[in-house]
């Protein structure tokens, strides 16, 4: 992946979305969508960088993000704070701002215990409180798919899975055998890009292995090979980093806001990822935050009223070149509405950039041809469905209107809805 350094600002601050809200349901390919059956996010290690800090702006960032992309729902690898529990009155001000931004989430998020979370009697009685998760470890299943959160940092059993958890965890898999999806989620990684971290200056910091011994480790790694899970995620190391290992992809998401563990060409940069399950496969797609924006205006012309939004994706390289934008909303004046979407670029501009939603050689060879193929495949990704209305809580004469887009990648997007009369 071109790991790109840009940065937009976001125009999102008036979007408000809970994880309380209804799930949206899967659009149907014949809307020119995926047949994406449900989406969510990964991110984690979101603490702070050093005690006394504001939230990481990459954490509140995803969250802004997430709440236009609209997620079933969001699971967090680990770390959502520093304090190790040295300072109490510290440590309840961490909670305390974290609170701010994540007590909405509801039952719609779910949280991995980190090590930072799980360092002490007040830090887990906070953990416990924020996330509405009494519990060390647990499963749950969701349209058929089965997801499964363990706890690497139990006293005594730091750094493994082992004891009443192991046995716990064979039986939730031999459960979910015949599932066509699993996910696994734990906060220490089981393949690490490198067992030692050295800075500019030479200093080591020896992390030779997070997991007591390679047997322990192994016996796990080769547990969900056994029950082909379909992917498993940490975090701890403040780093992306992907191993698949006999058809099984060990996923290390841990770049949401800490300060990094590697450089940025080893995976040090700010992260999230959307895993999307379809009909036919799992998309796992790589994002980085501050890359996409919408923006949103209103005005009327001709005794009609327009909400339009401009959406900006630089996210190239995702599958596809999209994104799920479900949580796109706009408040219009009741009645009935038209929607559209359209490229702001020309198709012709767009292949002279040398940047599309697929690129030219996907068409072939010949220009003229492949340019008309890939006006086809822009026209399917841009066909805009309005999915809810609801009232608006503010004015018994407006209603919010929310929108189902894939949003392309690497050009600019208008989205307009519009009152279809004018008023008498």
């Amino acid at each position: 992946m071109n790991f790109k350094r840009l940065a937009l600002v976001v125009f999102a601050a008036s979007m408000v979305w809970s994880f309380s809200a209804g799930a949206v349901e899967a659009p149907s390919e014949d809307e020119g969508y995926s047949a994406i059956l449900f989406d969510f996010i990964v991110f984690g290690d979101t603490r702070f960088a050093t005690p006394g800090e504001h939230l990481p702006d990459a954490f509140k960032r995803i969250l802004e993000e997430a709440g236009l992309i609209r997620p079933d729902f969001l699971i967090h690898t680990g770390d959502l704070v520093l304090i190790y529990g040295s300072d109490q009155k510290a440590e309840q001000e961490e909670y305390d701002k974290v609170d701010k931004f994540v007590s909405h989430l509801d039952h719609r998020g779910y949280f991995v215990p980190g090590n930072h979370d799980y360092s002490s009697p007040q830090a887990l009685g906070n953990f416990r409180k924020l996330t509405n998760q009494n519990w060390d470890y647990f499963a749950y299943d969701y349209k058929g798919a089965g997801f499964i959160i363990l706890n690497s940092e139990l006293p005594g059993q730091i750094g493994r899975i082992t004891g009443a958890q192991k046995e716990w965890l064979e039986q939730e898999l031999e459960k979910r055998k015949n599932y066509p999806e699993v996910f696994v989620f734990l906060h220490r990684p089981l393949f690490t890009p490198q067992k030692t971290y050295c800075d500019s200056s030479g200093k080591c910091d020896p992390q030779a292995n997070f997991y007591a011994s390679d047997k322990d480790r192994m016996d796990l790694i080769n547990l969900f090979v056994k029950y082909k899970v379909s992917a498993v995620f940490s975090g701890h190391q403040n780093l992306y980093y992907r191993n698949d290992y006999q058809g099984v992809p060990f996923i290390t998401v841990g770049g949401s806001g800490a300060s990094f563990s590697a450089p940025v060409d080893r995976g040090g940069f700010f992260h999230y990822m959307i895993v999307s399950v379809t009909k036919k496969d799992i998309n796992f797609n790589l994002m980085e935050p501050f890359q996409f924006s919408v923006q949103i205006k209103y005005y009327n012309k001709g005794g009609r009223t327009y909400g339009e939004a401009l959406l900006n994706n630089l996210h190239g390289e995702v599958k596809r070149g999209t994104i799920p934008l479900n949580g796109i909303k706009f408040t219009m004046p009741k009645g009935k509405y038209k929607i559209r979407a359209e490229s702001v670029m020309s198709t012709k501009t767009l292949m002279e950039a040398g940047e599309s939603v697929l690129t030219i050689s996907d068409y072939g060879e010949n220009e003229e041809d492949a340019q008309e193929k890939l006006k086809a495949v822009i026209v399917r990704f841009l066909k805009p469905v309005i999915y809810k209305e609801e009232p608006n809580p503010d004015n018994p004469d407006m209603v919010d209107l929310w929108v189902r887009l894939e949003a392309p990648g690497t050009f600019p997007v208008r989205l307009t809805v519009s009152t279809t009369t004018a008023p008498e």
